[in-house]
């Protein structure tokens, strides 16, 4: 089905952790600087915050922000018995939180560790367009590791991923002291590059991603955070008009622009670009061509060369990411 990209008066968003100290630490500390969500509650709250009604960040033009919950919203919800088993819980709280409070999008973070409900938990997703998933194999450090280095060991433990050596204090024992959201938010675009050529190399269809390890899809909750759309092959979008439609063909990831606006479109309007570990913008599509209504332009990337990039048209930001072959819907 072809979305039509248009933001909400009030975006709203609800991302619900797998544990209660070092994830939802490291994710307040892009929600309290990033200003593309109006609000972005965060759970489980931290013991500070526990007796309020929401962890929201200020809202970007600086007003008071409206509490997002309702007052007879729990804090703890009740989840039902066949959705008690973890990780599914987590998805089904996610999902609730969502539903109850009127956000426009959720998110369930969680590890692989050794939980036998993964299927079902990715199955129960799938039902609700709107609740993603954040997945780390085979745990959260992984993720973190990447900031850092790419590594392709399948650890067993979070115990044996080596982040120590790249933060001294990180510890195991005493990781819910590290700041850690200090530690890697220069890092990010490092992640970000890193993470690709990870999912690149296990870019296997036949096996689910929970299957996977080293596995992490933690940049596609990021993303969005900032504020960009995220499509994956076979999907198409509309933004003013103009339908753009996103297609494997072997190794060649296909990106055919529809005009079916009624002025003509220059394709330059249309930026496509990476951005490097170092944080500079590199374009990659530059052709200047003029396509008249009703008229079709397509571009093509090469995976292996631009496994993942960014569209930018009309002030909407695009990320284009062929590494995932099973692509969660997100809302834009």
């Amino acid at each position: 089905m072809t979305r039509i990209i248009k933001k909400p008066l009030l975006r709203t968003m609800v991302i619900v952790c797998e544990d209660s100290e070092v994830t939802p630490s490291y994710l307040r500390g892009f929600a309290n600087e990033l200003k593309a969500w109006d609000a972005i509650d965060i759970f489980p709250l931290p013991a500070e915050e526990a007796g309020t009604t929401t962890n929201a960040v200020e809202h970007k033009s600086g007003r008071k922000l409206r509490k997002l919950h309702a007052v007879s919203t729990p804090l703890s919800l009740d989840i039902e018995k066949e959705y008690k088993a973890v990780p599914t819980r987590y998805v089904r709280e996610a999902q609730k939180r969502m539903e109850e409070a009127g956000h426009n999008e959720a998110w369930a973070v969680y590890d692989k560790d050794g939980h036998p409900h993964h299927e079902n938990s990715y199955l129960l997703a799938q039902q609700h367009p709107r609740v993603n998933i954040a997945f780390n194999s085979i745990a959260i450090e992984q993720w973190f590791l990447l900031h850092f280095e790419i590594n392709h060991v399948a650890y067993q433990k979070s115990a044996h991923i080596p982040l120590a050596t790249h933060i001294a204090e990180y510890v195991i024992e005493k990781k819910a002291k590290t700041k850690i959201y200090d530690h890697l938010k220069l890092r990010l675009p490092v992640a970000l590059n890193n993470v690709v050529a990870l999912r690149l190399r296990q870019n296997n269809p036949k096996i689910r991603f929970y299957e996977k390890n080293p596995y992490a899809n933690m940049d596609h909750l990021l993303l969005r955070m900032h504020g960009y759309g995220l499509m994956f092959p076979g999907d198409s979008f509309i933004i003013q008009g103009i339908t753009f439609s996103i297609l494997m063909k072997d190794e060649v990831c296909e990106v055919h622009v529809l005009n079916n606006a009624k002025a003509a479109l220059i394709s330059t309007q249309i930026q496509f670009y990476t951005i490097a570990s170092n944080g500079a913008k590199n374009n990659i599509a530059k052709e200047r061509e003029i396509v008249s209504p009703g008229a079709t332009k397509e571009f093509s990337f090469e995976v292996k060369a631009y496994p993942l990039f960014y569209m930018e048209f009309a002030n909407e930001v695009i990320v284009i990411d062929t590494t995932c072959n099973e692509p969660r819907i997100i809302a834009c």
